[in-house]
C-alpha cells in the first residue's frame, strides 16, 4: 500500500477516535447539567415549601374561630349604634358614624343629572353620573391632587379650589353645552363624600 494511503486510514482512525471522545464528553455533560438543573428545582421547591409554613405559621394565631367573629360582628354593631346617637362626638364613642338618610335601595327606575365630589387626604375626585333609568348610567371622572399647603390651610381655601376644580370639570366636559346661559348645577345634585376624621380636624360644615 501506498504511503499516502497508509496516511489517510491513519487521519480516518483518529478523527473517528476524537469523534467517539467528543460524543462521551457531551453526553456525560448533558447528564450533569440535566442532574444540576434538577437538584436547582428541588433546591427552590424546598425553599418554598419552608416559607409558605413559616408564612402559615405567623399568620395562625390570627385566625379566628366562628365565635370570635360572631363577638366582633356584635360589638361592632353597638359601636356604630352608639356612634350614630353620639353626634359623632369621638369623645363619646369610638366609632364616629353619620346618618346616610338613606330609606331604601335602588330600583334601577331612577333619573337624574348630579356631580359628585369625593375628598380624600391628598387629592379629590370630581364625577359627572348621568341616570336616565333602567339601569342606564353615564359615568365621567377626573381626579385632582390637592397641594400640600390647602391640606394644611384654611377651609375656605380648600373649598376655593374644589369649586374652580369644578367649574373646570365642567368646561372640560362640555357640560353646561346644552343648557340655557343661566343655568347653575343645583347644590343639592352636587354630591360630596369626604373623609370624616379629616372633616373633624377642620370643623368644616357642610
Amino acid at each position: 500500500m501506498a504511503p499516502s494511503s497508509n496516511y489517510i486510514i491513519e487521519v480516518r482512525i483518529d478523527v473517528l477516535k476524537a469523534l467517539k471522545i467528543f460524543g462521551l464528553t457531551a453526553t456525560a455533560l448533558t447528564t450533569v447539567g440535566l442532574g444540576a438543573y434538577y437538584i436547582h428545582q428541588r433546591i427552590q421547591r424546598s425553599k418554598r415549601v419552608i416559607l409558605r409554613d413559616e408564612v402559615k405559621n405567623v399568620l395562625e394565631p390570627f385566625q379566628l374561630s366562628d365565635e370570635q367573629l360572631r363577638r366582633v360582628m356584635a360589638n361592632l354593631n353597638i359601636e356604630m349604634t352608639n356612634g350614630l346617637k353620639s353626634d359623632g362626638d369621638l369623645d363619646k364613642n369610638d366609632l364616629a358614624m353619620f346618618p346616610t338618610y338613606v330609606h331604601r335601595g335602588p330600583n334601577g327606575l331612577e333619573t337624574g343629572e348630579y356631580l359628585v365630589v369625593d375628598l380624600g387626604g391628598s387629592n379629590f375626585r370630581v364625577s359627572h353620573v348621568l341616570i336616565e333609568g333602567r339601569n342606564r348610567i353615564y359615568l365621567k371622572n377626573k381626579i385632582f391632587l390637592i397641594p400640600h399647603s390647602l391640606l394644611l390651610g384654611e377651609g375656605e381655601k380648600l373649598f376655593d379650589y374644589i369649586a374652580e376644580c369644578l367649574q373646570r370639570f365642567i368646561d372640560d366636559n362640555k357640560l353646561a353645552a346644552n343648557k340655557p346661559a343661566d343655568y347653575i348645577f343645583d347644590l343639592g345634585k352636587i354630591i360630596f363624600l369626604y373623609n370624616y376624621l379629616e372633616s373633624k380636624e377642620r370643623q368644616v360644615s357642610y
